[in-house]
């Protein structure tokens, strides 16, 4: 028998006295499957990071757009002018002998005469013809003078404006054109408008000529040494007196407060 000496070999990091190494076997992990929910996950995250690159890079439109939507929309400002420029016919028979005193020094509204309060009204008023009659109700009456005039106080009457003779019933809480003549003027007449306007006061002046055949002159019978048309009455307004209507702001709507000649 041979007597073989053995060398130790190291394999590993581990003394082999001359045994042949046992091989590794690595195991395979199974593999796996790629589900539903995977898919959707992958969907979910791929939305997640578009989304969130989107942000990054347009932030300041996405503001913007916010801002836009908090911008309300401007309110229409109402012209008050119409509810004191009158035409000639309209203009008559408005104000009692009081009021012509006092619109020199300025009358105030709620010192006007009960027939200027509504005469100012029903040329706003809505008109209603039934069966040969002509009337204004109540309740469009009062609007008309809350527009106008704000809360104040007045009272339903008879009252007449123009050629026009208006009178009121309590029952129906109608107020009736009782009679219309046919006055004829002889004359027009014609006026320059200027606005003032600074956002919580609004003030209309209204300078006034009134023109016939041979002459003119302007409020108050004063006299007037050239003849004034639509033509002219621009490039001459300041020689003419005028009506200054002052309105007032409340609640974004403009109230008539004031009423002078000047």
């Amino acid at each position: 028998m041979d007597n073989k000496e053995v060398v130790p070999i190291i394999v590993d990091g581990n003394l082999n006295e001359g045994k042949q190494p046992k091989k590794v076997v690595q195991e395979k992990l199974p593999k796996k499957r790629f589900t539903f929910m995977d898919l959707l996950l992958t969907l979910i995250g791929i939305v997640l990071i578009g989304y969130g690159v989107l942000t990054i890079v347009n932030p300041q439109e996405k503001k913007e757009e916010e801002k836009k939507e908090e911008i309300p929309e401007p309110t229409q400002k109402v012209d008050v002018s119409t509810y004191v420029l009158f035409n000639v016919n309209d203009s008559s028979n408005i104000y009692t002998e009081d009021d012509i005193k006092a619109l020199p020094n300025g009358l105030d509204v709620t010192s006007l005469s009960n027939n200027a309060i509504l005469s100012y009204a029903a040329r706003s008023a809505a008109w209603t013809y039934v069966d040969g009659k002509s009337y204004i109700t109540e309740e469009d009456l009062d609007k008309s003078v809350k527009k106008i005039f704000g809360d104040i106080p007045y009272t339903k009457a008879p009252f007449s404006y123009s050629n026009k003779s208006i009178t009121y019933n309590k029952e129906t809480k109608r107020f009736y054109l009782l009679s219309e003549n046919d006055n004829v003027f002889n004359y027009k007449k014609y006026y320059h408008k200027e606005v003032i306007d600074n956002d919580t006061e609004l003030m209309i002046q209204e300078y006034v000529a009134y023109t016939d055949d041979t002459k003119s002159w302007t409020i108050n019978n004063a006299p007037l040494d050239i003849k004034i048309d639509n033509t002219n009455i621009d490039d001459n307004y300041p020689k003419l007196k005028y009506y200054e209507y002052t309105f007032v702001k409340e609640n974004d709507s403009y109230i008539l407060k004031r009423i002078m000649v000047k």
